[in-house]
């Protein structure tokens, strides 16, 4: 699909915290005959509906860790997260996942892979057509819907789990490094891609990412964490207005600062 410019995002709503985390720690248990692993340690982050928040840090600071205490496939060990100020008790279609392996069924057609979620929900075969549809067309694959994912490139692969993830009506999109295994030139086209269609469809993203420049071009605010355990060192809010330029001055001088925090951290040690 051509790339498109990105939409000016509308002004963000933050009439409160959709998503509350506090002091969250999260400890694994050790191996036989190993020590525990504290993947996070004293987390906590407000973030409100319609945000862009960057996770980024060194391998093995917990970003991962943390996306799925959001999405509640983990429980912290102490501390809480709480959406719309409930507790996360498991995962629930108030929150869309995108994963960096696409994690599409192969046995299912694209369309297919888009109606699952409708599907458990119990929505009529009609509707949850006309919602995949919908998506589909929002990430420019309404010529794709009967192809199977094998079928398809990467990028074409991501913009069905992202279509996926929204076909649930989410009010909170957690992406775990979705671009990384692309190819630069299609990694910006979908960074491109995403701001567009979160400008027509507005909800708080939670993003998952190694790459600096990523974190400053799409977000509003970037959550810098330190090497294990994981700790929130800098909440930096990137105030430039969409479209960005990736080249731009003050663009890059949020890079540079960002990177300049995260050499320390770089050089501590960080593992997966």
């Amino acid at each position: 699909m051509a790339a498109r410019a990105p939409l000016a995002p509308p002004e963000r709503p933050h009439t409160g915290a959709k998503l509350q985390i506090r002091h969250v720690t999260k400890t694994f248990a050790a191996p036989e005959g190993g020590e525990e692993v504290v993947a996070l340690h004293n987390v906590s982050i407000d973030a409100g509906g319609g945000e862009f928040i960057c996770l980024l840090g060194p391998s093995g600071c917990g970003k991962t860790t943390l996306l799925n205490l959001v999405a509640g496939f983990l429980e912290p060990t102490n501390g809480e997260v709480l959406v719309d100020r409930q507790p996360i008790t498991g995962p629930g279609y108030d929150r869309g996942v995108v994963f960096q392996d696409y994690a599409l069924f192969p046995w299912l057609t694209v369309r297919e892979n888009v109606e699952f979620g409708p599907r458990v929900l119990g929505l009529p075969k009609g509707e949850r057509a006309a919602v995949a549809d919908q998506y589909l067309a929002l990430v420019g694959l309404a010529d794709f819907a009967r192809r199977y994912p094998h079928e398809l490139s990467g990028g074409m692969k991501q913009r069905v789990g992202i279509a996926r993830a929204l076909a649930n009506h989410p009010s909170i999109l957690l992406m775990d490094e979705p671009f990384g295994a692309l190819d630069a030139m299609t990694r910006e086209t979908m960074q491109d891609e995403l701001l567009a269609l979160t400008s027509q469809d507005p909800k708080l993203v939670v993003f998952v990412t190694h790459s600096v420049l990523e974190a400053v071009f799409l977000a509003d605010r970037t959550i810098v964490m330190s090497a294990r355990p994981g700790r929130v060192i800098a909440d930096i809010r990137i105030d430039l207005p969409h479209p960005r330029d990736r080249t731009a001055p003050d663009l890059t001088a949020h890079v540079r600062d960002i990177r300049a925090m995260l050499t320390p951290q770089l050089r501590s040690g960080g593992h997966e």
